[in-house]
């Protein structure tokens, strides 16, 4: 069933299947980027709930939203490095170096300056690394 009403924000549909046959219409939740570029291009939260970069503005701290599907700072950061095509959209995009600080924190040092956060953050690649990762296929 479907919510009726006035438009307003965004809710959330549960889809229950009774058989396992009937899940194939289901898809599982998958992990998000770290963030996600809105119609106009703009940054918004995906599995990071917030990032904030230092004084240089080239190194970029992320924290892991509680929700992030279990993908962790260091699960990430070895799966970026580790995926030849999550290594290369780094590498190509001038990340210089990706450092967990905690399971939530993650630490991105960039070798230029960026004066708002990247858009590489909601690359697909970077997600499919972190999706390996979640699911155990690293």
């Amino acid at each position: 069933m479907l919510p009726t009403g006035d438009p307003g924000e965004p809710r959330e549909l549960v889809v229950a299947a009774v058989r396992p046959e009937d899940s194939a219409i289901v898809a599982r939740r998958r992990p998000e980027p770290l963030l996600r570029l809105d119609c106009f291009g703009a940054a918004r939260p995906g599995a990071a709930e917030s990032w904030t970069p230092d004084s240089s503005h080239r190194t970029w701290t992320f924290v892991l939203a509680p929700s992030a599907l279990g993908v962790t700072a260091a699960g990430a950061a070895a799966e970026w490095r580790t995926r030849p095509d999550a290594a290369t959209t780094l590498r190509y995009a001038g990340v210089a170096s990706v450092v967990p600080l905690d399971d939530r924190r993650l630490v991105v040092t960039l070798d230029r300056p960026a004066d708002s956060v990247p858009a590489l953050f909601a690359d697909p690649s970077l997600v499919e690394a972190a999706w390996r990762e979640f699911r155990g296929e690293g």
